[in-house]
């Protein structure tokens, strides 16, 4: 057996539910993705209403429509 075949990870089938390293399932990544991404859109939905409560505090306008 060559250095190099010995120090190699195993093989991994092709089909198999893991990650492209083949390090963690595919199930934990997609979970984890799903929980950014929920982060990010209530992150998203927060500032937009904080925006929409500072621009309208006064009433709204062209300007404040055009900057919201």
């Amino acid at each position: 057996m060559t250095e190099h075949a010995r120090l190699a990870p195993p093989f991994v089938a092709v089909g198999t539910e893991t990650t492209p390293a083949g390090l963690q399932p595919a199930a934990d990544l997609r979970r984890r993705r799903l929980a950014v991404l929920a982060l990010n859109v209530v992150t998203y939905v927060a500032l937009v209403a904080a925006m929409a409560q500072v621009l309208g505090s006064g009433g709204w306008s062209a300007v404040d429509l055009v900057l919201f």
